[in-house]
């Protein structure tokens, strides 16, 4: 077991659920919502995106759901051990389940969710699923955020460029905000995009993690400066 430490919580980690990662680092820095009462972290894995959220909305009451059991265990752990345990529960439960059984909308919806649907699978069941697409397809995903996002909700995630077409086409939600996020000046990596069932505006802005030396821009490290428990 490894531990990642923030300013104000630290997250355990253990080989079979994936670690914590510049993705869940940045969608957690990035993402701005209206003061969201309720928050679902979708395949919370360590509880590290939860635990962002319940520094920064301390008046949410968050729910994490992962289908990794290990996971689960994980981040009821991580939870524990926080200064936001009260307001955070942790299911192991699978996406659609959950849809099925939750009759109350939900004001801000996260998820670092699977992905590289064509390349190989990463050794173990747990950081497999949490990979990839398979246990849970992009589509299935956003028509169940269609189902349980509020009117006035935002839905945040961060997905591989290849991806973005498919956000766009889905019924029920619009794209507000597109951040691209290049890995260094040139390469975009991913995209942090913004949905809700409001068609409001489009904005589209960038962020870029290092530069040309492969130093951490000053852009990324005001982004995430609330979170490091050090300098970068």
């Amino acid at each position: 077991m490894s531990t990642f430490k923030f300013k104000y919580f630290q997250v355990e980690q253990v080989p079979n659920v994936h670690s914590v990662g510049t993705d869940a680092m940045i969608l957690g820095a990035l993402i701005n919502a209206h003061d969201p009462e309720t928050i679902l972290d979708i395949g919370t894995g360590t509880g590290v995106l939860s635990l962002m959220m319940a520094q920064v909305y301390p008046h949410a009451k968050i729910t994490a759901i992962d289908v990794n059991e290990q996971a689960v265990e994980l981040a009821n752990m991580n939870f524990d051990h926080s200064p936001f345990s009260d307001r955070l529960e942790i299911k192991h439960l699978d996406l659609n389940s959950f849809t099925e059984n939750t009759s109350s909308q939900i004001d801000l919806i996260i998820s670092n969710p699977p992905y590289f649907e064509n390349s190989t699978p990463a050794k173990g069941e747990g950081r497999n699923n949490a990979r990839h697409q398979s246990s849970l397809s992009l589509e299935d995903l956003l028509k169940s955020v269609a189902e349980l996002l509020s009117t006035a909700g935002s839905c945040w995630l961060i997905m591989p460029v290849d991806q973005f077409e498919k956000v766009q086409n889905t019924e029920g939600l619009y794209c507000n905000k597109r951040i691209k996020i290049f890995g260094k000046p040139g390469k975009h990596v991913r995209d942090v995009i913004c949905l809700s069932k409001n068609e409001s505006s489009y904005h589209e802005e960038a962020l870029t993690i290092r530069d040309e030396h492969g130093n951490y821009t000053e852009a990324y490290k005001s982004a995430t400066l609330e979170f490091h428990g050090v300098a970068l």
